[in-house]
C-alpha cells in the first residue's frame, strides 16, 4: 500500500535518484513497492545515460551535405539592386528635407551645405558603427557550411 511516505519518496527518487536522505534510505529498506520503484527508475536512468553518449552515424555528414545542395541557395528577401535604389532615394530625401528644414529656419544661403554636411556625419558615424558588425557576418559566411 502506498502511503505518503511513499509518494515522498518515490518523488525523491524521481527528482534525484542518485543523492537520497536518510528517509528514502530508511524507508527503501522495509517497503518492497519502493525498492522496487528505485530499481527500476536506476536501469532507466542507466540506459537514458548510455544512449545520449552515442555518436551520430559516419554517413550524416554527407546526407546533410547532400541535402543542404538539393534545397539551392536561399533567395535574399530585398535584392541588391533594390536595396541601393531605396538606399539613395532615402539619402536624397533626407538631404531634401533637412535642406528646406534648415533653409525656412533661417539659413537660405548655406541650408544644402548644412544639409548634406549634417547627413554626411550621420552616414560617417553610422558606418563606423556598423562596420564592425559587417565584418564579423562576412567572416561567419564564409564559416558556414560549403558543398
Amino acid at each position: 500500500m502506498i502511503d505518503a511516505t511513499c509518494t515522498r519518496v518515490r518523488a525523491e527518487l524521481a527528482l534525484d535518484g542518485a543523492r537520497r536522505s536518510d528517509l528514502a534510505r530508511e524507508h527503501l529498506s522495509s517497503c518492497e513497492s519502493c525498492r522496487g520503484e528505485s530499481v527500476r527508475l536506476d536501469a532507466l536512468i542507466a540506459l537514458l545515460a548510455r544512449d545520449a553518449e552515442l555518436e551520430p552515424s559516419p554517413g550524416l555528414d554527407l546526407r546533410l551535405r547532400q541535402l543542404i545542395r538539393e534545397t539551392g541557395p536561399v533567395r535574399p528577401l530585398l535584392r541588391p539592386l533594390l536595396a541601393t535604389g531605396l538606399a539613395v532615394a532615402s539619402f536624397v530625401a533626407l538631404v531634401g528635407g533637412l535642406a528646406v528644414g534648415l533653409t525656412a529656419a533661417g539659413a537660405p544661403d548655406s541650408g544644402l551645405q548644412l544639409a548634406i554636411l549634417a547627413v554626411s556625419a550621420y552616414l560617417a558615424l553610422s558606418s563606423a558603427a556598423t562596420l564592425p558588425l559587417l565584418l564579423y557576418r562576412l567572416s561567419a559566411a564564409r564559416n558556414e557550411v560549403q558543398p
